[in-house]
């Protein structure tokens, strides 16, 4: 059951809180991932529920803790960004989402086969590496540092 939507940032972007603890993140209140989440918040919306806003995280220097590349992985499965099947391979094998493949792709060429590697056999991901950042930039729509932020700190939770 929905608790609390919270606005994390000016682009729409949205925190769904459920009374169990889980907070997933949305690039809309109109684009959660799938239909079920859809439809519960468009009920809870019309129901009165309304939108609360968070100050905005600073831009500088935010401190968060790492997740471990499970996390990554659920989370992304979870915004739908990746498939469950992907994601539990990505784990358990190092077998690179396409999606993440594309995004890799979009980088220069000199920092690919770095990207690759990383994501193929990293452990743990840190909110300030470099590649987090550029693949915040290189996302449709782009992620804001408080649309990151909010994911990464959902991911923490898993």
């Amino acid at each position: 059951m929905i608790e609390q939507v919270i606005a994390t940032g000016p682009e729409g972007a949205v925190e769904v809180v459920y009374g169990d603890g889980r907070a997933p993140i949305f690039t809309s209140t109109k684009l959660p991932a799938d239909t079920a989440t859809r439809e519960e918040l468009q009920v809870w919306l019309n129901a009165g529920g309304v939108v609360a806003s968070r100050p905005p995280l600073p831009t500088t220097e935010v401190t968060l803790e790492d997740i471990s590349d499970r996390q990554f992985a659920q989370g992304l499965a979870e915004l739908g960004l990746i498939s469950e099947p992907e994601a539990e391979d990505w784990v358990a094998a190092g077998t690179l989402p396409p999606a993440l493949a594309t995004m890799v792709e979009k980088l220069p060429a000199e920092r690919r086969f770095a990207a690759r590697m990383l994501l193929r056999g990293a452990t743990r991901f840190e909110f300030s590496h470099p590649l987090a950042e550029d693949f915040a930039q290189l996302a449709d729509p782009p992620w804001s540092t408080e649309q990151r932020a909010a994911f990464w700190r959902h991911c923490a939770t898993l």
